[in-house]
C-alpha cells in the first residue's frame, strides 16, 4: 500500500503498474496477484484504506468542535469547510481529482466509490446531529457544493484565481464560505 502512494507521488497515475509497484515494494509481483487479484484489486484496496479521501470522523467526529450555533445550516456549512480543508491536506487526492476529470482510470473509479460511500455515511451522521427541513433537497445542494469546492481546490493547485476571484487567500476563502452558508440557508428555507 505504501508503494502505491510513493509511486503515485513520484510518477503519477501513469507510473502505476504491477512491475513498478512490486519493484517499489521490494516484493515479487506474484504477491500482488495472490493478495489483490490484479492491479485493479490493489488500487481498489488503496482507494479504501489509503489516506486518499477524508473520513466522516474528520468532518463531524465527536472529538471535533461543533459549529457555533447548533442549526442545520451551521452544520452543513461546517462540513463543506472541513471537506475543503481535508482535500487541501491531501495533495494526492487533489491530483487524483484532476485525473478523474481528464483521464478516468481504475484508481479514480475506485476513489469515486469510496467518496460515494463516505458521502452517504456523512449525510447519515449529519441526520443524527441535526434535523433538515423536509422540503429541502439538501442532497442536491451538497452535491453541487462538493463538486464546486472540489473543483476550486483542484484549480487552486496551479492557478491562484478563478474568474478574478482569489482562491488562495484567507479573505477569498472566507468570502466563498459566506456564500456557501447563504446558499445552504436558501436551500433549507426557500
Amino acid at each position: 500500500m505504501r508503494a502505491v502512494g510513493r509511486v503515485l507521488a513520484r510518477d503519477g497515475v501513469d507510473g502505476l503498474g504491477v512491475n513498478a509497484l512490486a519493484r517499489e515494494a521490494g516484493v515479487d509481483k506474484v504477491l500482488i496477484y495472490r493478495y489483490f487479484g490484479d492491479l485493479d484489486g490493489l488500487l481498489e484496496v488503496f482507494a479504501e484504506r489509503g489516506d486518499v479521501w477524508w473520513r466522516v470522523e474528520e468532518l463531524i467526529g465527536d472529538d471535533l468542535p461543533p459549529p457555533e450555533s447548533d442549526t442545520p445550516e451551521a452544520w452543513l456549512a461546517l462540513v463543506v469547510r472541513r471537506h475543503v480543508e481535508a482535500l487541501q491536506r491531501r495533495p494526492m487526492a487533489v491530483e487524483l481529482l484532476a485525473w478523474e476529470g481528464a483521464r478516468p482510470n481504475t484508481l479514480t473509479r475506485a476513489l469515486d466509490g469510496v467518496r460515494e460511500r463516505r458521502a452517504f455515511d456523512l449525510m447519515a451522521a449529519l441526520a443524527r446531529r441535526t434535523t433538515i427541513p423536509p422540503q429541502a433537497d439538501i442532497g442536491a445542494v451538497m452535491v453541487l457544493l462538493a463538486a464546486a469546492t472540489s473543483y476550486l481546490v483542484v484549480r487552486a493547485r496551479n492557478e491562484p484565481a478563478f474568474l478574478g476571484f482569489d482562491l488562495r487567500s484567507t479573505r477569498g476563502g472566507e468570502r466563498l464560505y459566506a456564500a456557501v452558508a447563504a446558499m445552504i440557508r436558501g436551500a433549507l428555507y426557500p
